[in-house]
């Protein structure tokens, strides 16, 4: 878990529990300042809780920061703010299999380093390690130095040569409508080209990046004959001018960018390439990530400390147990010291991928290169690296699954560049169960993204969508599997401020999880259906937006009243604010979608059990609806209620349940 969010953490994941070389001594640590050194041979194991004394006053760490004590520099750079110094402490823990090494003595202050004892067999304070080099050797002070560039080339012309699974889907086959043409390092202009105009079977770049409230250059009916003749590099934005640099750098030509290759005052050309995004980011070359960019103005590069992300090489004491690394019997071990910012906070909760459509951007690209504040990170079907992680980055110290969760299962399946005869031969052999499963930490990761308009959500993912209806052989209905349609109507909300502004008008049925402006999740459990689909049907535009929808239940309704302060009173049972209370230690978890919908007058709602099990033991999961001030005939869903076996309710409480649903009459509803 993450003992500190928001703040910078990293972590290690085990390895080889045999130390190359065996023990060192205590040469290295000369370079530190003596509260670092005296901390360093201190013999502890990370399973202790307790803290220790650093540096006894801001006095001696500020000594220390003089004398360029490569540790407290790093704490210090990492610090958002520099007080609260007084009297910093250490302390060594584990989570989740990965250990740490905590400097900072109150909760704003603390800061966590990795503490990695080896990759690939060997000890990361080997000084043949390349990874280990001095700062200055290895890293530069800008993003955009020539050692960056080598790096970003390097991981390229690797992946090309070695990577199967990101092997080119088919040369040739597939280029977008337009393209930007922007030569070679000696060109300093860049053209608007047709896809007629371009030779079979060349190569083309993506970019994904934050338009932002800067005002883009964009492809207009008025724009498209300048576009033609060409601009010169320094009229466009400074991200997409950077991106052609790097287009440039990697001697390709030809790029692709939704603003100029999209005309953006024709809906129906927009609806057309809405249609095609599948193809056009899954047969791109790579994909360039402005990853800390907020807007087109900031362009990809950053100046950097250095001293602030490399990797430290150490000596210590402590004694690392669980059978992987064991010095008891030695009084030095190496490690490898790093302090940075988990891939959580610096790639997937970035301000690019906190954008609603960057998210399909980076599942159908093949490989990925993120320009983050700090460093560059690559990222394909085969590798995870970052400039100070050749190895691999540490994906997370927290165990929730991530988003290219998904797009890794399937291609672990059945490879990146799979025919229709393959998929189909390999289809049986998928565990269907876990690519859902995966799909739902998908959308619960999609669903705290941010759109620009509403209306966009579903059609956003429809690069996704198709792809997995290929896989699945199955239908998405509104936001919802058809094959298991009962299961995925008992998505549920979490508590928290909406992520943006709904639509004025309708976007999507109040069943569907795409009508929803809060983070969501799904109901997975293994449980028996309550309820029985009778019809579902929608219409979609080209773009995948809803025109309409409806869906008819065969369902029982238990009656409930609402009170102003929204506590819902089934006989004897309560339901206050997101808990229904049933005596005094049992519970069913209740969430209101919205948590600004006025119920007030309209205190009639409606308890449905969708989902059960019948052991004593039981889960029940279920919608909370009312009546439809639009439809007298129809029902609209206001929320969700669930029980986890975590906190499972006495037999009591679920007989209850039970029962009151059993004396319920079966009937028929419509929701819309």
């Amino acid at each position: 878990m993450d003992l500190f969010p928001g703040h910078l953490t990293t972590a290690f994941h085990p390895c080889d529990p045999v130390f190359a070389g065996g023990p060192s001594t205590t040469m290295v640590n000369e370079a530190f300042c003596a509260a670092c050194q005296q901390m360093l041979a201190t013999k502890v194991a990370p399973t202790e809780t307790d803290e220790y004394p650093h540096h006894p006053d801001e006095t001696s760490f500020r000594k220390a920061l003089d004398t360029a004590c490569a540790i407290c520099m790093q704490y210090w750079l990492a610090l958002d703010r520099p007080d609260g110094l007084l009297s910093p402490t250490w302390e060594l823990a584990k989570s989740a299999g990965l250990w740490y090494l905590y400097l900072g003595g109150t909760h704003e202050t603390k800061r966590a380093f990795a503490v990695t004892p080896t990759v690939s067999g060997k000890t990361y304070a080997d000084e043949n390690d390349s990874e280990t080099e001095a700062p200055n050797a290895s890293l530069s002070d800008n993003t955009r130095s020539v050692q960056s560039f080598a790096f970003v080339r390097s991981r390229y012309h690797q992946c090309i040569s070695e990577h199967s699974r990101c092997a080119t889907v088919s040369s040739g086959a597939f280029l977008p409508t337009r393209l930007l043409d922007v030569g070679h390092e000696q060109f300093a202009s860049v053209t608007l080209v047709d896809r007629e105009q371009i030779q079979r079977g060349s190569s083309y770049v993506t970019l994904s990046y934050c338009w932002g409230q800067a005002t883009p250059l964009k492809l207009t009916s008025s724009s498209v004959s300048t576009l033609r003749c060409g601009i010169d590099d320094g009229d466009l934005p400074k991200t997409l001018r950077d991106a052609v640099l790097v287009v440039r750098k990697l001697q390709q030509r030809y790029l692709w960018i939704d603003s100029l290759c999209i005309f953006q005052d024709k809906l129906e050309d927009w609806s057309n390439e809405a249609v095609s995004m599948q193809n056009i980011y899954r047969c791109a070359t790579f994909n360039i990530a402005a990853t800390a960019a907020e807007d087109s103005s900031e362009g990809l590069f950053y100046t950097r400390d250095p001293r602030e992300i490399h990797p430290l090489k150490i000596d210590a004491a402590w004694v690392l147990s669980d059978g992987m690394v064991n010095n008891l019997d030695h009084s030095f071990q190496s490690y490898r010291l790093s302090l940075n910012r988990s891939i959580d906070a610096v790639v997937d909760r970035s301000p690019l991928n906190r954008r609603a459509w960057v998210m399909q951007e980076r599942y159908l690209s093949r490989r990925v290169i993120h320009y983050a504040s700090k460093q560059i990170f690559w990222e394909c079907h085969e590798s995870y690296v970052s400039e100070t992680h050749l190895g691999g980055v540490v994906l997370s110290d927290h165990p929730i699954p991530k988003p290219r969760d998904l797009k890794l299962k399937l291609i672990s399946h059945f490879g990146s560049n799979a025919n229709d005869d393959q998929i189909a031969l390999l289809r049986n052999t998928l565990d269907r169960d876990d690519v859902y499963t995966a799909w739902a930490f998908f959308m619960h990761w999609y669903s705290s993204c941010n759109l620009t308009y509403w209306e966009d959500r579903l059609v956003a993912i429809q690069g996704i969508v198709r792809h997995l209806e290929t896989i699945l052989q199955d239908e998405l209905v509104a936001g919802l599997w058809r094959s298991r349609f009962i299961q995925e109507l008992c998505w549920f909300s979490l508590p928290g401020d909406s992520l943006s502004k709904k639509a004025s008008s309708w976007v999507a049925p109040s069943w569907s999880w795409i009508s929803s402006a809060r983070n969501v999740r799904m109901w997975w459990r293994h449980l028996d259906d309550a309820a029985t689909v009778v019809h579902v049907g929608v219409r979609v535009k080209k773009s995948g937006a809803l025109i309409d929808a409806s869906l008819t239940l065969r369902c029982r309704l238990i009656a409930a009243t609402l009170s102003p302060h929204k506590r819902v009173i089934i006989f004897d049972l309560d339901i206050k604010g997101y808990t229904w209370f049933y005596g005094s230690d049992s519970r069913l978890t209740f969430r209101l979608d919205d948590q600004d919908t006025h119920l007030e007058e309209q205190p009639q709602v409606f308890l449905t059990v969708l989902r059960h099990d019948t052991t004593p033991e039981g889960s029940i999961s279920g919608l909370i609806l009312i009546s439809s001030a639009q439809n007298s005939c129809a029902f609209e869903r206001v929320g969700a209620f669930f029980n986890d076996r975590l906190d499972c309710p006495p037999e009591a409480f679920f007989v209850e349940i039970a029962t009151r649903h059993k004396e319920a009459e079966e009937q028929t509803i419509k929701l819309i």
